[in-house]
């Protein structure tokens, strides 16, 4: 179906394959939003809505160019339902591979069924949009000039390939990057304050960023953990970066994050900031296994700080408060109402409180005696190393 640079509209259109058709093609309709053969094109650029779909709303495919000669006008693909199907995918060039789209694409897609969108690298700049999309199981993309997600949209992006030069989410929607063989994601510019997923092991580069991007590194293997951001502001000084983690703003003071309760100005721009996940240790004790993950983040100014998280796996259900000791070591009193020390006498290394996320909440130097008692009433995991061993138990704060 050739649209020339005209209007359609699909409303409420199922369509089926002809079984008797000989074609080396699916024998499901093609869109192509440009002209036949070499007819010149009629109108100011092509527009294709599809709305209103069911689960037989299926195309094979949909190009936004001409059949075989350029294209310089625009086009705008506007995929209104969620059901709609487009089984290849939706293509900014034409229906030959000579035919290339010099026009911009737009593509606005709420369907939750397309997994192919794909720019053309020697023609015009391809615009893709989801807006409310919640995309299963997920979508490759490739030489996409911006990629926006706009409602509560929902998308895991299995690869991104080549010249995806900008990415926008907005605050209610994510976007998860699946693992591609480098390992790192770069983006020139980073819009908005949604979230976006990373796999462990990967790096992400961003070149600018705008208002406060969120970016969580995503275990495939338990769930989203340490969230980390960098905010810098225009003259870039150490004392002018803001820490975004577990959902909190922090800043660094005296070589040591502190809590940031200033206003954040709307249009806050980042610089050649970079989030690396560094690994982890297991350690297996009795009944439980410690998971200790690391985050770096740092920029070409100088600042670097890092994070830190546990998680704790149980084998069985247990109720209370136990100790985890090691060589017969244990803290006490516990519960306290503000202190505690070791049996054992004085750590050999630094010792860490987790809250029962798994985020560490502090981190003080080995002592004879500790203060929590700034901390919530709750209970805690002590981490710590005694005898050349690790050490791992519960505290309760009341």
């Amino acid at each position: 179906i050739y649209v020339s640079d005209g209007s359609v509209v699909f409303d409420n259109v199922t369509t089926k394959g002809e079984s008797n058709v000989s074609t080396d093609r699916d024998p499901r309709p093609t869109l192509v939003a440009g002209t036949w053969n070499d007819r010149e094109p009629v109108g100011a650029g092509a527009t294709i809505v599809v709305k209103n779909a069911s689960g037989e709303t299926i195309f094979a495919d949909i190009f936004t160019g001409n059949h075989n000669t350029n294209k310089t006008t625009p086009t705008r693909i506007d995929i209104k339902s969620e059901d709609v199907r487009i089984k290849g995918g939706i293509f900014a060039r034409g229906l030959t591979d000579e035919a290339v789209m010099e026009g911009t694409t737009t593509i606005v897609t709420s369907s939750r069924r397309i997994s192919r969108y794909e720019g053309n690298p020697d023609g015009g700049e391809t615009y893709l949009e989801f807006y409310n999309a919640d995309v299963i199981p997920e979508v490759t993309v490739a030489d996409i000039t911006k990629i926006s997600l706009k409602g509560t949209s929902k998308v895991k992006i299995l690869g991104v390939k080549d010249n995806v030069r900008s990415i926008a989410v907005n605050r209610e929607s994510s976007l998860t990057l699946g693992a591609n063989e480098a390992g790192r994601f770069d983006v020139e510019e980073l819009e908005g304050s949604g979230m976006i997923y990373i796999p462990n092991g990967s790096q992400i580069f961003i070149e600018k960023a705008l208002k406060q991007p969120v970016i969580a590194i995503r275990d495939w293997l338990y769930r989203p953990e340490v969230i980390l951001g960098l905010v810098h502001y225009d003259n870039e000084q150490p004392g002018d970066v803001l820490y975004f983690v577990n959902e909190k703003l922090y800043m660094r003071k005296e070589g040591k994050l502190v809590e940031y309760g200033g206003t954040v100005p709307p249009d806050v721009e980042l610089f050649d900031a970079f989030v690396e996940y560094e690994g982890e240790t297991i350690d297996e004790y009795d009944d439980e296994y410690y998971i200790f993950r690391s985050w770096r983040a740092y920029d070409d100014c100088g600042n670097e700080e890092f994070f830190e998280q546990m998680i704790v796996v149980t084998r069985k259900v247990s109720t209370g408060v136990d100790n985890i000791t090691s060589g017969g070591v244990m803290v006490y009193p516990n519960p306290t109402n503000g202190s505690f020390s070791f049996s054992g006498g004085v750590p050999d290394s630094d010792v860490k409180i987790f809250d029962m996320s798994g985020r560490m909440v502090l981190k003080m130097a080995a002592a004879s005696k500790y203060d929590i008692g700034m901390l919530k009433r709750g209970v805690y995991f002590v981490v710590a190393e005694v005898g050349g061993k690790p050490f791992r138990a519960k505290i309760t704060r009341y």
